[in-house]
């Protein structure tokens, strides 16, 4: 019985740890043109990368773009595809790339404005 109690209470715990993020917005979000997020907000890291998994990648060139939310905490949310050309196949992993960026405020975002942009995410095959 004892050790049936404490595996609840350390169960309990690892699912607590495991929270979805809240958006977390210190003033309504500005929408912007992807120009401009440079001005607001910066990617870490020096930008968007990935790594090709062990999956197969889609055999052609392929642009997606993706309108999304970056809070005042640097954090990602809303993402959707607006569009993507010649088809759907790099959706995937467009939208796997953005989730695991994160950004840091611009020296001119000291404020850490919430912006609302489409981003324009290129695959060239070599």
């Amino acid at each position: 019985m004892k050790n049936l109690v404490i595996a609840l209470f350390f169960s309990t715990i690892l699912i607590g740890c495991q929270s979805i993020p809240e958006q977390y917005l210190t003033q309504p979000a500005i929408k912007i043109e992807e120009p401009e997020l440079s001005k607001y907000w910066v990617a870490k890291d020096g930008g968007i990368s990935f790594k090709s998994p062990s999956g197969k990648l889609p055999s052609e060139n392929g642009t997606v773009f993706i309108n999304y939310l970056i809070d005042s905490n640097g954090e990602i949310f809303n993402l959707k595809v607006v569009k993507s050309t010649p088809s759907d196949a790099w959706n995937k992993i467009a939208l796997k790339v953005l989730k695991q960026t994160v950004y840091i405020n611009a020296e001119t975002n000291l404020i850490k404005a919430p912006v609302i942009v489409t981003t324009k995410v290129v695959f060239d095959i070599y």
